[in-house]
C-alpha cells in the first residue's frame, strides 16, 4: 500500500507493508520523474498500525526536508 505526498515541488511516496514482527513498516520513496524508479529517502519507520507507520515516516520526511532547508 502506498500514500502520495507533495512538499513543495517534491512528490513522494510512503510505502507500507504489515510485518510479522512490528506489526507495519513504512518507507519513503522520492518520485523524480515518470518512467523513472523512485528513489529511497533511507527512511524507514514502524508501528502496531499503517497509519501509525505512515504518519512516523511522514514525520521523518519533514523533519529531513526541514534540515536540507535550513542548510542551504
Amino acid at each position: 500500500m502506498a500514500t502520495e505526498v507533495q512538499i513543495g515541488s517534491r512528490r513522494f511516496y510512503i510505502v507500507s507493508e504489515p510485518d510479522d514482527r512490528q506489526g507495519w513498516t513504512a518507507k519513503v520513496l522520492e518520485v523524480s520523474d515518470p518512467g523513472v524508479d523512485p528513489k529511497s529517502m533511507g527512511i524507514v519507520t514502524s508501528g502496531a498500525t499503517r497509519s501509525e507507520a505512515d504518519e512516523r515516516a511522514f514525520g521523518v520526511l519533514q523533519h529531513t526536508i526541514r534540515e536540507a532547508t535550513d542548510q542551504s
